[in-house]
């Protein structure tokens, strides 16, 4: 099983201790974006294992997820990359979060170093009931 495969079992386990084997001490988590925006908690750069840790707590806190699926892998000794759908309720405003995804791992020793998340940030914004579009 490819290091990308076995994070992606580790975290649809639920189960976070099992998720940060994976995680670099160094690495740097990118959730979306890498600038922070406290109407979307998701969105900025996080540090290391305990980054990964508070990072899935914001998705935990954000989200109640209907369905996740990962349709694709694709690894070679150094990068990594996954893509698949996902649904979500966003819980504090009821609206669904419907959107394919893609992540682009940097593995460095059989462990991710660089997450980079992609999602459509668009819909995620309306879900959210925020708009980060900066005015003309």
């Amino acid at each position: 099983m490819s290091v990308i495969e076995a994070f992606f079992s580790a975290l649809t386990s639920g189960d976070v201790e099992k998720v940060l084997p994976f995680i670099a001490a160094d690495a740097t988590i990118v959730g979306v974006r890498a600038t922070s925006d406290p109407r979307l908690p998701i969105y900025g750069t996080y540090h290391g294992q305990e980054g990964m840790r508070a990072f899935l707590g914001e998705l935990r806190a954000a989200f109640e997820t209907e369905a996740f699926e990962v349709e694709d892998f694709l690894e070679s000794p150094k990068l990594g990359f996954a893509s698949g759908h996902f649904r979500h309720r966003v819980r504090h405003t009821g609206r669904l979060f419907v959107s394919t995804w893609a992540l682009r791992a940097k593995l460095c020793d059989g462990k991710i170093e660089h997450y980079l998340f992609f999602e459509d940030t668009a819909r995620l914004e309306a879900a959210f009931g925020v708009s980060t579009a900066e005015a003309a």
